[in-house]
């Protein structure tokens, strides 16, 4: 498998592959670290070199499952188990998300306000509760509920714009 084809890999499965960790772990930097230290493995290991497109995204997620669990046994944490369907989903949606479109939702988010950019992605990304993202962000519970929907309605306005233009 060439680089280019491993950035391919990188740039479509990182960020589901870090949330799926992150399920796990309860940890985005741990998550992070370990997704991006089995891209390295795979990659120096050669072992993506024998893994068929169709079976990318299984392969993929399968070895980030068990780096969790491994990592988690390791510091002698509970390994708290995700139900199959999350992963199915999580799955479909890296295989259904073309770089073009993520490209398209990330430069969307960029271009939300500071403050809402980071709410939208507290709440919708990282999965956190209302709480969590206020308490995280310094402030109110309705601060984050606001900024949420003002977030949500103008991405959904652009993007539904900028995906058509883009296809």
């Amino acid at each position: 498998m060439n680089d280019r084809a491993v950035e391919r890999l990188f740039k479509r499965y990182y960020r589901p592959l870090v949330l799926f960790a992150n399920g796990y772990l309860h940890s985005l930097a741990e998550a992070e670290d370990l997704v991006s230290e089995q891209f390295t493995r795979l990659w120096d290991g050669g072992r993506l070199a024998g893994v068929t497109t169709a079976a990318e995204s299984t392969y993929l997620f399968t070895v980030t499952r068990n780096a969790c669990i491994n990592f988690l046994e390791k510091k002698k944490l509970p390994v708290t188990a995700i139900d199959l369907p999350h992963h199915r989903i999580a799955a479909r949606e890296a295989d259904a998300l073309d770089d073009d479109e993520a490209a398209v939702i990330r430069a969307a988010l960029a271009n939300l306000p500071e403050r809402t950019r980071q709410v939208v992605e507290s709440v919708v990304i990282l999965d956190n509760s209302y709480k969590e993202a206020a308490d995280s962000l310094g402030i109110s519970v309705n601060t984050v509920k606001t900024l949420l929907r003002l977030g949500m309605k103008e991405l959904r306005e652009g993007l539904g714009r900028r995906l058509k233009a883009a296809r």
